[in-house]
């Protein structure tokens, strides 16, 4: 599972992000492993925004480790 970056701004016409997917799961061991979900996104002052999402390693989900979480930033889709 991996997470792209679209923007709109009547939420009608999206525009994508030409280097989706942004987040990706990682490599083996990774905080982002085994899953990335839940994405929330939010617009800086500057016009830039910033993606916060949800990771878990394989080795979060055996034990009691709920996962970490990650950010992505890009500048302004404008």
């Amino acid at each position: 599972m991996s997470i792209g970056l679209a923007v709109s701004d009547d939420g009608i016409r999206w525009s994508r992000d030409e280097s989706n997917p942004v987040i990706e799961p990682g490599r083996a061991g990774a905080w982002n492993g085994l899953r990335v979900v839940s994405p929330s996104v939010r617009v800086e002052d500057d016009g830039s925004l910033v993606m916060a999402v949800h990771g878990q390693s394989r080795e979060d989900a055996r034990g009691a480790v709920l996962g970490r979480v990650g950010l992505y930033r890009a500048e302004s889709m404008e």
